[in-house]
């Protein structure tokens, strides 16, 4: 479907690494890097086939014809469609040894957004762009998120102090993950980075159960 208030809002790809052991340190293994670093350089050639000029333009696009509808039925819902991934290439695994690799793809839809709206707010001259080139720039020079950020919450996560805290998306970046565990039963209790899986049933299907 190519309407003009349909913004084809491609959701982040995000692949990241988590160590599986607990260690008294994050420090990451030559091999799990390299296994990681090729399963990346593999994602991005599929990039650049599937981002061709007549390929499909989203994610969803590619889908058989009845998870195509059912996918955009969701979005039309409010619902943010979340799926698993795997690059598959010779010499690539997503087993990672030493570590894990979660490679999800998401998207949203945002009614009464178009083009003209996107290409305003992305290309403005406005104080909010020069915030992004700043941003955008320190990222290029400095550098974005560290590793060992990402390695630190794993190592966390794998440890007994997070005990209990289970089924939550949390970022390493964003989220407070060091102090989760003083707030153990309020996150058992809550929907708190959570991420919903909605299935046929929630919808009053009776398919989709085996």
């Amino acid at each position: 479907m190519r309407r003009t208030y349909i913004t084809r809002f491609l959701a982040s790809l995000f692949i990241s690494i988590a160590l599986c052991h607990v260690a008294p340190a994050a420090e990451l293994k030559q091999k799990t890097t390299t296994a990681f670093d090729r399963y990346v350089t593999a994602t991005e050639a599929r990039f650049t086939t599937e981002l061709r000029p007549d390929g499909t333009f989203l994610y969803i696009d590619g889908m058989n014809p009845d998870a195509r509808r059912q996918a955009y039925d969701q979005l039309r819902q409010g619902e943010i469609l979340v799926e698993t991934l795997e690059t598959k290439a010779s010499g690539v695994s997503s087993d990672i040894p030493d570590g894990m690799l979660h490679h999800w793809v998401g998207l949203i839809f945002i009614p009464d957004a178009t083009l003209a709206i996107w290409a305003r707010l992305k290309f403005s001259d406005g104080a909010h762009a020069e915030v992004r080139r700043e941003k955008n720039k320190g990222w290029k020079e400095k550098g974005a998120v560290p590793l060992e950020l990402g390695a630190g919450l794993a190592v966390y996560l794998a440890s007994a102090e997070s005990d209990g805290i289970t089924g939550k998306l949390i970022s390493a970046q964003w989220d407070p993950w060091q102090d989760l565990q003083k707030h153990r039963e309020e996150l058992a209790k809550s929907d708190i980075y959570c991420l919903r899986r909605i299935t046929p049933k929630d919808r009053g299907q009776m398919w989709g159960d085996k």
